[in-house]
């Protein structure tokens, strides 16, 4: 059987021109502007070409560390179920939608149009949910405003925990309407919770709720500047007066389905992340930031 590659098909088919594409186009366009028809300009203002090519430069190296962790819609009692059949269909990471308790407390000030049903009050109840699943699955959770309560659980529970507790008070904040004492107490947990763990041993903390934005209606320049604040805003938290334990960082955002314009803000938060890292002098091998890519709920 012959190989693939022995059929030269790039000889038999060469890739056209820019230019040749762009007399076809406008020759299918029949007399319409090319830049009004086929150019268009998005909310945050960028020009949106019709193709791109290989020296746009538009993609970023994601690396092998992929994981894959949809939103299961359970509770406690069948989370176990549900997690072990999203392992055995694909899934290599699982994600734990804490409840309104776990992620704020009792009584918010107002409550979310989507929030998880898993109650996490104690590291029996984090034993439980893990029982009969393979060791060392990667967990996502949104810790949002209890980022201590819910570091000693894990740390009790988990020594080689891996995956992200996903703490962002002030998200959780415009989310419920407020923080569950004050800001200086939110702020006073975080440093406690990033020093919880040892050096050798610290699962990621913070979760960025770039998606905040996005579902409140803001554009994705917004979103990406959102995201830079609440990192410059939790790296002095948590620096005090040296620098901020070494650890990683997740960013959470919505995408949708504008291919392009996607990949363009998946890259360009991680190029904003590292300006940021450089602002505070800080190596970003010692602060990586993971993209946790949610489906968009707006676009739902």
């Amino acid at each position: 059987m012959p190989d693939i590659k022995d059929l030269k098909l790039r000889e038999q088919f060469p890739y056209p021109s820019e230019g040749e594409w762009r007399k076809a186009a406008e020759k299918l366009l029949k007399g319409k502007p090319f830049d009004e028809t086929l150019v268009s300009r998005t909310e945050e203002g960028i020009t949106r070409r019709p193709i791109y090519n290989d020296g746009d430069n538009l993609f970023v190296d994601a690396g092998a560390d992929v994981w894959l962790a949809q939103r299961l819609f359970c509770d406690n009692s069948t989370f176990p179920e549900e997690a072990r059949k999203a392992l055995s269909r694909g899934q290599n990471a699982l994600r734990l939608d804490l409840d309104i308790v776990t992620q704020w407390g009792s009584q918010p000030p107002r409550l979310p149009l989507h929030t998880g049903m898993i109650h996490l009050p104690d590291s029996a109840t984090f034993k439980r949910l893990q029982e009969g699943l393979e060791p060392h699955i990667p967990v996502l959770m949104d810790a949002l405003c209890r980022p201590l309560e819910t570091a000693r659980i894990v740390k009790n529970s988990t020594p080689d925990f891996m995956g992200c507790l996903g703490a962002d008070p002030l998200s959780g904040a415009l989310i419920y309407g407020g923080f569950p004492d004050s800001w200086d107490k939110a702020a006073d947990d975080l440093r406690k919770a990033a020093y919880l763990f040892n050096d050798t041993n610290r699962p990621a903390l913070m979760a960025l709720r770039g998606d905040v934005i996005h579902n409140a209606g803001g554009h994705k320049v917004q979103e990406l500047a959102y995201m830079c604040v609440l990192g410059a805003l939790y790296m002095r938290e948590l620096a005090g007066r040296s620098e901020p334990p070494v650890m990683e960082w997740w960013w959470r955002t919505a995408v949708g389905n504008d291919q392009f314009a996607e990949i363009a803000k998946l890259r360009a938060g991680r190029l904003l992340w590292a300006r940021l890292l450089e602002g505070f002098d800080l190596d970003p091998r010692l602060y990586p930031l993971k993209t946790d890519a949610a489906t968009s709920w707006r676009f739902m």
